[in-house]
């Protein structure tokens, strides 16, 4: 590619999309290579929202308007995959073994990841609808059972 035509597209993306979609993108390569980043939150390509600790009743604290982290990656290990529709959930646990995951694919590419590092490895994951719209319920390996909401918030993807 030419490098006028990759600085426009560069640019393009940067007010398109900023930080989180740099990110997402970042994540889908290191997917594929077998591990992801320690976020400890939800990304999509739009925002990124922190999971800041779970309290004594397994309720996610969240943080909205956090900065993304700089972070490193953890080796991955899939334990349940499952197609809903349009899309494919991938889930486990990381390398450090309190660690868990869900990532959600659109065909070939990744719109909505949770990584976080005290959430314990995540063992399913599927999709509910209901009044508050669309969201991911998962449960970790000791039992207990998370709510996301599913909002890509994007307009035509």
């Amino acid at each position: 590619m030419p490098k006028k035509i990759a600085e426009k597209t560069k640019k393009f993306l940067k007010a398109r999309f900023g930080e989180a979609a740099r990110a997402m993108n970042r994540a889908q390569k290191a997917f594929l290579r077998g591990e992801l980043p320690i976020i400890n939150g939800v990304l999509t390509r739009r925002k990124y929202t922190q999971i800041a600790a779970i309290d004594e009743d397994d309720a996610l604290l969240i943080r909205k308007n956090e900065p993304l982290p700089k972070t490193h990656c953890a080796k991955i290990a899939i334990s349940h995959d499952a197609d809903y529709g349009d899309y494919t959930i991938y889930c486990g646990e990381g390398a450090y073994k309190a660690d868990g995951f869900i990532a959600v694919f659109d065909d070939t590419k990744l719109v909505w990841l949770m990584f976080c590092e005290f959430i314990n490895p995540i063992e399913d994951a599927w999709f509910v609808v209901g009044k508050g719209g669309e969201k991911i319920v998962c449960r970790n390996s000791l039992g207990a059972e998370y709510d996301f909401d599913f909002d890509l918030d994007e307009e035509g993807e």
